[in-house]
């Protein structure tokens, strides 16, 4: 279950940063070496200390490696010397290698404090990746909404990050599904171990809201097969015809539908 009393603001880009790294990373079963991370880093935008470098007060962020000694709130050397820093003003935060390896992926990485729980993901689910910037989609006749294409993507991406960014505000662990096989936009797991896996639909015509009524439903299945409580959630862009009619429909299957984001939280602690 993720839990989380007052975790810190994420990172969310390593573009423009100076970043000290520490320890010995391991990705996937093999170690990485501190030379090979630091150019990792510089091509993600990062502007990498020397390989010895200690931390500095004008430093944004410590990563730290992995180590068979350290443990959530047992700092070494660097890591205490980042506590000096921050009392005496700096803003250097401190993250693990996963979140590293999350913001070289294009996701957010939550940084390490004394005062909040670390970042616990459940095994089919990786740190929040915001989703690629407005995109122009040309030569596809979208024929089935009544609606384009260009807007309908662009809109679902504002959904997205909106409801990233709301779950954020509130305390919760937005995340993105580790598999394809589970492809839906946001899941976040609740502090009684709930898991609320969000479907987003930019529009909200018929053929919309069968398509993701099929999908969530189906995601909901597959992830309760692997041992998750589930509460599907299917967001869409504007209220639908008959609203009655379809919030009836998806009560059936215990599907939550919102068309606003306040709405969605609202329903969330619902049974």
């Amino acid at each position: 279950m993720i839990r989380r009393r007052k975790l810190p603001e994420p990172v969310r880009t390593l573009e423009g940063l100076s970043v000290v790294i520490t320890g010995r990373l391991e990705r996937d079963g093999e170690w990485v070496r501190r030379d090979e991370a630091r150019r990792m880093a510089e091509l993600a935008g990062a502007q990498p200390r020397p390989q010895r470098a200690r931390a500095s007060y004008s430093d944004d962020l410590l990563v730290i490696g992995s180590s068979a000694q350290w443990k959530h709130g047992d700092y070494g050397a660097q890591e205490e010397r980042v506590l000096d820093l921050q009392a005496q003003g700096s803003s250097i935060r401190i993250i693990d290698q996963d979140g590293f390896f999350a913001l070289l992926d294009g996701g957010w990485a939550y940084p390490l404090s004394r005062d909040a729980d670390p970042v616990a993901y459940p095994d089919d689910f990786i740190p929040y990746r915001p989703v690629e910037p407005d995109v122009e989609v040309t030569g596809y006749e979208w024929n089935t909404t009544g609606g384009g294409l260009t807007e309908a993507i662009n809109r679902h991406r504002e959904l997205q990050e909106e409801l990233a960014e709301r779950l954020d505000h509130e305390g919760l662990v937005p995340l993105t599904p580790a598999s394809s096989d589970c492809a839906f936009d946001v899941p976040w797991q609740d502090p009684r171990g709930l898991l609320h896996v969000v479907e987003i639909k930019s529009l909200h015509s018929v053929p919309v809201l069968r398509l993701g009524i099929g999908q969530v439903l189906d995601y909901a299945v597959t992830l309760r097969e692997r041992g998750y409580t589930v509460i599907p959630h299917l967001l869409v862009g504007g209220p639908p015809d008959e609203p009655a009619h379809w919030r009836a429909v998806v009560g059936t299957a215990g599907i939550q539908l919102s068309w606003t984001i306040d709405d969605l939280l609202r329903s969330r602690d619902e049974p």
